[in-house]
């Protein structure tokens, strides 16, 4: 399975429209995203895939080893549009360019460090920090009861909102279009780091594609009309669901009850 990059319904690989919004899919799915590599594999003769670590719409990501740097480890995220059509594959490599264009110019703790990119014919690589730990919905999963502690959502809250300032401080403004707590990892020091900037974009005063992830997207982003303050929607929805375990992408859209009435 897969999800929607438009409304984030699941969707079966390989499957061209959404059933739900009609967005086309198939540039996204997963086994157009993975790239001749494996295990045992150099590349640009420098970094060594060790194993995979996983696979989604936005790309397949590997842990590696950069043996110049006597293997200090990092992630490896792979795109490969051999199996595309012309323009299906412009489109994959336009959305993969955009990613190593806004990872590349910034620099925040809580933001994926971006180390380099390989391009090897019809695959390209962007090799990435290694982001140990799991994400924030992981966490949910392992230790929600239904939702997480307040005082850990508070300081992880504030952190990723010192992320989004950051982001909307560039000229122009990076709107991350997509938080959701798929998207935040959690490091095993309980710091927070903002991943998959598939998705992120500059911020124009035009329309734009609408995309993002149902029931943490604000109304004007259904319509492609994203800006700074839809990703604080974003965040607010998403600190909601950490604090109250109450997935938004199953609730009736833009509908979060009070915490205080779901005790």
């Amino acid at each position: 399975m897969t999800s929607c990059p438009s409304c984030g319904s699941f969707l079966s690989v390989g499957v061209r429209h959404c059933s739900i919004c009609g967005a086309r899919a198939a540039v996204l799915s997963p086994q157009n995203l993975s790239g001749p590599i494996g295990p045992g594999v150099l590349l640009g003769g420098r970094y060594r895939i060790i194993a995979s670590l996983s696979a989604g719409a936005m790309g397949t990501v590997w842990r590696g080893e950069d043996e110049r740097l006597h293997g200090r480890p990092c992630a490896v995220k792979a795109l490969s549009v051999t199996d595309l059509g012309g323009l299906d594959a412009a489109e994959a490599l336009a959305w993969f360019d955009r990613e190593i264009e806004v990872l590349s110019r910034l620099r925040h703790s809580a933001i994926c460090d971006v180390k380099d990119a390989v391009t090897d014919g019809d695959h390209r690589y962007l090799i990435l920090e290694l982001i140990e730990g799991h994400t924030m919905a992981e966490e949910l999963v392992l230790r929600g009861a239904p939702g997480l502690p307040p005082a850990d959502v508070l300081r992880w809250g504030a952190t990723l909102g010192e992320a989004l300032a950051y982001l909307h401080s560039q000229q122009p403004p990076i709107i991350f279009r997509d938080l959701k707590p798929a998207n935040i990892m959690l490091r095993p020091n309980g710091q927070v780091v903002l991943i998959d900037f598939g998705i992120a974009r500059p911020f124009v005063n035009a329309g734009a594609t609408a995309i993002g992830t149902g029931g943490y997207a604000p109304p004007e982003q259904y319509q492609g009309l994203a800006e700074p303050r839809s990703d604080i929607y974003g965040l607010a929805a998403t600190l909601h669901h950490l604090l109250t375990g109450r997935d938004p992408t199953v609730q009736i859209p833009f509908t979060f009850p009070p915490l205080r009435s779901l005790k």
